[in-house]
Formats: structure tokens, sequence, C-alpha cells
């Protein structure tokens, strides 16, 4: 499979953070008297492991969640977290997945940490509200084992600004017992997709056979079918900058292609729902067929789509006759301008949840669901 590549990045499994503890000594007067040499050789003995682990003060991290990422599994690791680390106090606050952090940041009440996209993050970084972390990689022991040029993507001059945590593909999703009921397979092709769009779209069972973005991120699905059609949205001017190429002949065809579904009547009949919203109407079991994520399958349990019934297929291809999907994923950042208490404790919670043995944990627990 060819892949149009909107970040060149690749899977990274980041290895447990060894968190050093702090020790302090009291210098002794050397000039002191019998009674009080004993006292004196005592402290200077070699410490307890209860005198050198100083118990930090307690801090609150304030952190943004939405409610497809409070299931089973990331509620029991807020759980492993807090016993690992019983000073950090976490202020979960609920939104939406349209929250602006931008216009919370100039308000002064963001969180301290923000997982993003991986193309989002450049216009945070260029913001300025991101917190440079070369100060964590580098006290990082487990450097050694990250592969860094996927850090590097998130790197502008001698600074790292982001955690990379996961990565997808993106992929045709059916709903499997929807497909097999009617004993088709996932289609290949364009016209197979609309052929099998037509056959799954029951109006009186209240069942479409496709969903399709068109009242938010116009370009984000739509950017697909260009590729599949031999084009693209923007060509690169010598200088550097962009333009715009909507003329451009797989642009039009692509657009036609949207009229073809739309005007078959096989997509979602509110096409002012927004991605979020088709998501759970996949869940429910009212579209036979949506894009998203390879990684999407915890989002869809998490809505109460039994797992089993999740498929995924390569997305169909066009015009161009070549396979061509995106790859993306999240990356984390720090708040710049938080205080030094909140900036370590956020980088505990990043090094902690992206750790070898949380990420086996998770794979497990996709595994036994």
């Amino acid at each position: 499979m060819k892949f149009k590549r909107i970040m060149s990045i690749a899977m990274v499994t980041i290895m447990t953070v060894t968190m050093f503890v702090g020790c302090s000594g009291k210098d002794t007067d050397k000039d002191v008297s019998v009674d009080t040499a004993t006292t004196a050789a005592q402290t200077t003995a070699a410490p307890t492991e209860a005198q050198t682990e100083a118990t930090p003060e307690e801090v609150t991290l304030t952190m943004w969640v939405t409610e497809g990422s409070q299931g089973e599994f990331n509620l029991a690791q807020e759980q492993r977290f807090t016993e690992k680390y019983p000073y950090i106090k976490l202020n979960k606050i609920m939104t939406t997945e349209n929250m602006d952090y931008m216009t919370s940041y100039a308000a002064g009440n963001a969180p301290d940490f923000l997982g993003v996209g991986m193309p989002q993050i450049s216009s945070y970084i260029y913001a300025g509200v991101c917190a440079p972390l070369n100060e964590y990689f580098d006290a990082w022991d487990d450097k050694a084992n990250l592969n860094m040029d996927m850090f590097d993507n998130f790197k502008i001059g001698d600074n790292y600004y982001g955690v990379p945590s996961d990565s997808y593909v993106m992929v045709l999703t059916y709903n499997k017992e929807i497909f097999a009921k009617e004993g088709l397979t996932p289609p290949k092709t364009w016209d197979e997709l609309l052929e099998t769009a037509k056959k799954l779209t029951k109006p009186e069972e209240n069942q479409w056979g496709m969903n399709l973005l068109i009242s938010e991120w116009t370009e984000w699905w739509f950017e697909y079918f260009v590729w599949q059609a031999g084009g693209d949205l923007t060509a690169q001017n010598p200088d550097g900058t962009l333009k715009l190429t909507f003329t451009d002949p797989a642009v039009i065809k692509a657009a036609e292609y949207y009229r073809e579904l739309i005007d078959a009547k096989v997509i979602q009949p509110d096409v002012t729902l927004g991605y979020d919203a088709m998501q759970t109407e996949f869940a429910a079991g009212h579209a036979a067929m949506t894009i998203s994520g390879s990684d999407s399958v915890v989002g869809y349990a998490n809505k109460g789509m039994d797992p089993k019934n999740v498929g995924y297929a390569p997305l169909p291809i066009g015009p161009s006759g070549e396979q061509i999907t995106q790859m993306g994923g999240s990356v984390t950042f720090i708040t710049e301008g938080i205080s030094k208490e909140k900036a370590d404790a956020a980088w505990k919670w990043i090094s902690f949840v992206n750790s070898k043995e949380e990420k086996t944990q998770f794979l497990e627990y996709l595994n036994a669901n």
C-alpha cells in the first residue's frame, strides 16, 4: 500500500522513565561538645531510605478529558498513576472535541498539558504555547531506547516540543455484522463503494451506507479522494509558499464523486453531523461504513459497540489506480508558562502513560476485549 504522508511517523515504544529522588544532608559544626559529638556522628552517618526520600509537595495537574477518553482502561490508568504519584492530584476538566485551546490559553485557564493531532502541533509551537522539553529529554535514562526520528518531527532549532504517543492509518471502517447479513465484502474501488453503499442504505431501518464528512473539517476526508484521483489540494511554489489547486482535474473528479454519493442518498440523512456524532451513529449501527483511524476500535467500544463488529479495510482505489491513505497520530506538549512544579508533574504523566509497561497493558486490554 502506498501512503500519502502528512507527517513522517513510525510507531514508537517508550520505555519506563526512572524517577530520581533528591538527597539532602546537613553540615555539622566541627567545634562541637562531647555531649553533642555522638549526635553529630549519627546525623552524618549513612542516611536511611526514609531520610533520603523527601515527600514532594502536593501539586494539582489540570487536564482536559472528553467522554471518549474516559473509558474503562483510561480510568484504571489514572488510578495507577495516582497510586504511583499520590502527591499529584488530577483536576479533570470535561471538554468537547472542538474546545479551543488558544482561547483558553489567552484567558489563562488552559490545561497544563495537551494531546493534539500531529499536523496541529506546529501551529501551537509557532504560537509560543509549547514549552521546550529538552530538560526532560536530556535527563531521560531511556532516551537511547527511543526512535528519535519520530521525535525529530517535533523539533524546531535545538528544542524538542512534543512527545508522540500513538499513530494510526486512516482506513475504511465497516460494520461486520451488517455486511455479513447482506453477504457483502468491503468495497475495493470507488464504483464498488457506491454500489455497496446503495445496497446497505435502508431508510425504513434508519440505516445508511456511508458516513461522509461535510459539515466540519471538510478538507480532511475530501483530500483522500483527491489523492486517490491522482492530485492534491495544494502545490508548492518555488519560494516555499503554497498555492491552492482547486481547479486541478483530480479535485474536480473527487467533487463529482462526492456529488454521486450525495445524490444517491447513501450518506447520513443529517449532513450537519460532525465527526464525533457520525462515529456515534456508526457505533449505534446506523451507518454501515465510515472512515476512521486504525486505532478507533477503543472509541467505538466506549460508545457501546461490540468490538467484534468493527472491520477495517484499505480505502477504496480511485481513478489514479493507486491505494493511498494518510498516516497520523497524536503528540503531547506541556503548556508554556506554568510553574516548574506543574511542568514536572505533567512530565510524570506524559512519561507514565507512554511507558513500556502502560503501552503493554493497553495492548493486552485490546486483545482481551
